[in-house]
């Protein structure tokens, strides 16, 4: 960024979390919160951004969460045709914030002092003809490709700062671009780029350094190994609370809250959470019946109930102790069991003590030992 006026930090490399899920996510092959989560976890922080959305119910939420965020500037596009980003072909619908408020509107390319072209015409192709296109831009090359280019850039221009108006925005792209600037700082980053990869570093000594995470499923096993010794199975269903598990979809949907120009997209969890490995204590003493029953009456559609006990001092009694207090109710929100699991064992003691959901960290279970939990719960 410092040398060549540009960075690009591929997610699953660079962010501390979204690494760790990629393998699911592909495996997967449909969309997920992740994909929600991207824009909005920047680990650069930015104080200004672009971004576009894939559903047009997402656009008020990112802006309002942007705004959370501390952002002084920012803009969610949504194309009319489908499109994340802003669309040459016609309309794309805007979510702007600045100064600390919030505006909705729409936005077209004679906006920005270009002309409409049908999206067939800026459809991308193989990966070599879409590179020479890109080249042809940056060489100058005029046509529906460039007019494209210029009408996110200028977009990007604007919500930075870089310029008043949207048209004059525009003219100051089309200007990088005409001048050989916008090149200059993309043969700057090619040749930084393979000048960084080309470094010959000191072969060291790496040192296994075994994760808090894994420091913890570890012992989790060890102690679920001893106790399902103690307590086969069969004994921990004698004391099963006998309770159908409760629909999660079904919940969520029951307890979505319309919030301003935000309906029927947030459904509340709330968790209980005595202490964490890198916090300390946090709340060791909660009541976790009073706690539950704030959050049921608040509109939680879901209860995270943490039953770790050496670093995060919970028991699976909390969790009992939550449903028990919550299954009354009306409409009773969902209770999770939020732990370490690595053993199926797990998975069954806290069926019967009430639990609805358990929570199955993937970076932590093989793929098939995944797929087995997942259908066994």
């Amino acid at each position: 960024m410092e040398e060549c006026g540009f960075c690009f930090l591929f997610a699953q490399k660079f962010h501390p979390s979204m690494k760790h899920v990629a393998k699911v996510r592909r495996a997967m092959g449909v969309r997920t919160i992740f994909n929600i989560l991207g824009p909005l976890t920047n680990p650069a922080r930015p104080t200004v951004q672009l971004t576009g959305v894939f559903s047009k119910n997402l656009g008020p939420l990112y802006i309002q969460v942007m705004k959370a965020s501390g952002m002084k500037r920012a803009m969610v596009v949504h194309s009319k045709e489908g499109l994340d980003e802003l669309s040459i072909a016609g309309p794309t619908y805007a979510w702007i914030l600045d100064d600390g408020k919030i505006t909705e509107k729409t936005v077209s390319p004679p906006d920005f002092g270009l002309p409409c072209h049908s999206l067939d015409k800026v459809a991308g192709k193989e990966p070599t003809k879409n590179m020479r296109t890109f080249q042809e831009i940056m060489e100058g090359k005029k046509g529906p490709c460039m007019d494209f280019v210029l009408l996110n850039a200028s977009c990007a221009l604007w919500v930075a700062g870089l310029a008043p108006d949207f048209k004059q925005a525009t003219e100051k792209a089309r200007n990088a671009i005409e001048s050989g600037k916008a090149k200059k700082v993309l043969e700057d980053y090619i040749k930084l780029s393979n000048t960084v990869a080309g470094i010959a570093y000191p072969k060291q000594e790496k040192k296994e350094e075994k994760s808090i995470l894994h420091t913890i499923a570890d012992h989790r096993l060890a102690v679920v190994k001893d106790l399902s010794a103690k307590v086969p199975f069969p004994m921990v269903t004698v004391n099963s609370l006998g309770t159908p598990a409760i629909n999660v979809l079904n919940r969520i949907e029951v307890g979505k809250m319309g919030r301003g120009k935000i309906p029927d997209i947030v459904a509340l969890m709330a968790e209980i959470k005595r202490a964490s490995p890198s916090k300390g204590d946090i709340n060791i003493g909660v009541d976790v019946v009073r706690q539950a029953l704030i959050y049921a009456k608040s509109g939680a559609s879901v209860i995270s109930v943490l039953t770790e006990p050496k670093w995060f001092k919970g028991t699976i009694k909390d969790l009992r102790a939550v449903k028990e207090a919550t299954m009354t109710l009306e409409n009773p929100p969902c209770v999770l069991l939020k732990d370490f699991v690595v053993d199926e064992y797990q998975i069954l003691e806290a069926r019967m003590n009430g639990a609805d959901l358990v929570l199955l960290i993937v970076t932590l279970l093989p793929l098939n030992k995944l797929k087995h939990f997942i259908h066994g719960s």
